[in-house]
C-alpha cells in the first residue's frame, strides 16, 4: 500500500501533486503523516499534552495536534510534509493556499489540509512553477545547491 492510498480519493491527487512539486524544486519532501486512526490521534494528543505540561521534551512532539475527533487526518483529508531548507515550508505553504488548500502556517508548518477546491476538482491545470519567492526565501532551493548543511529544523535526521 502506498503512502497516499489511505487518503480520501478526492484529496489524494492534490497531495501527490504537492509532494511532486516539492521534489522538483529540491525541497527533499518527507511525508510524515497521512490518514490517522482515532487511536493514533488519541496517542498523539496525549503525547502533545505531556510535552505541553513539561513531562516530555519539546522535541518528542514539536507540532500541534488537534483534539481527537477534530483532525482532518482522521478523515484522510490532510498530510504532514517536512521540507528543506529552512524557508521552503513557507514557499510550499503559499503554493498550497494558492491552490485553495489549508496550510498550518507558522504554528503548524508541516500541515497541509484539504480546502473546498480539493474536494470538488482535480489538480490538473494548477500552476506548478516555482513561486518567485523561492529565490528570496530559500536561495539554495532556487540554485539547486546541496541543502544538507542548511537545515536547522532539528526535527528530521538530515544532519
Amino acid at each position: 500500500m502506498g503512502a497516499y492510498d489511505d487518503l480520501d480519493p478526492r484529496f489524494r491527487e492534490w497531495a501527490r501533486e504537492l509532494v511532486s512539486l516539492a521534489e522538483r524544486f529540491g525541497m527533499r519532501p518527507r511525508v510524515t503523516s497521512t490518514r490517522r486512526s482515532i487511536q493514533t490521534q488519541i496517542a498523539l494528543w496525549d503525547k502533545r499534552q505531556r510535552v505541553l505540561s513539561g513531562q516530555l521534551p519539546f522535541s518528542t512532539q514539536p507540532f500541534p495536534v488537534a483534539p481527537p475527533g477534530t483532525s482532518q487526518h482522521e478523515l484522510g483529508l490532510a498530510i504532514d510534509v517536512v521540507v528543506h531548507p529552512e524557508g521552503s515550508q513557507r514557499v510550499l505553504g503559499d503554493v498550497w493556499t494558492g491552490w485553495g488548500g489549508r496550510w498550518g502556517g507558522a504554528g503548524d508548518p508541516i500541515h497541509y489540509g484539504a480546502g473546498p477546491r480539493q474536494l470538488m476538482s482535480s489538480p490538473r491545470g494548477v500552476p506548478v512553477q516555482a513561486p518567485v519567492r523561492v529565490a528570496e526565501v530559500a536561495p539554495a532551493v532556487a540554485r539547486r545547491e546541496s541543502v544538507e548543511n542548511l537545515c536547522k529544523c532539528r526535527i528530521c535526521a538530515c544532519r
